[in-house]
């Protein structure tokens, strides 16, 4: 019976300037995250144009990795910048920092599917199934905002791409 008064007074012991000065922290590492992916993702579309000069740029958007079939469960999922231009989809991982590319001719069939080895957040994912350099099938997946438009786009410029 003692417990509840003993949680009232640790409580009331503890001044409510300090719960304000938490809050003051959380909000400013919040601000202060936000503003690192903004300039991150922002030096990644340069660095994105620097290395593919002259390929014109179709769509592009933040993405959260959902991984690389090939590599298995193990991979650590990040955000970047995913890109199609009129060859390729680029993917720009900020942390840790790497490149992923896969040429819009060796694309084989989009999905969008709700989990990717067995990681999920709700909603449905970009999952583009590919060949890859060994000439294996392989899969990679993205979170993004517009799944739907991303297939639709991806697939007209794989079309137009294969055309000539």
């Amino acid at each position: 019976m003692s417990e509840p008064l003993v949680i009232q007074a640790t409580l009331a012991a503890f001044p409510i300037w300090i719960f304000m000065v938490l809050i003051f922290i959380v909000l400013a590492m919040v601000v202060a995250m936000v503003s690192l992916v903004k300039k991150s993702t922002m030096r990644a579309g340069k660095e994105l144009e620097e290395r593919y000069p002259g390929e014109r740029i179709v769509l592009r958007d933040g993405g959260n990795f959902f991984g690389l079939k090939s590599r298995g469960v193990g991979q650590v999922r990040g955000n970047g910048l995913l890109a199609l231009t009129e060859k390729r989809i680029i993917f720009k991982q900020l942390i840790p920092s790497k490149w992923f590319e896969i040429l819009l001719e060796r694309i084989i069939d989009i999905e969008h599917p709700k989990s990717f080895l067995g990681k999920s957040v709700g909603v449905k994912l970009l999952q583009v199934n590919f060949t890859n350099d060994e000439g294996e099938h392989d899969a990679i997946a993205w979170a993004v905002r517009e799944p739907d438009k991303w297939r639709e786009t991806i697939m007209r410029e794989k079309e137009r791409a294969t055309r000539f």
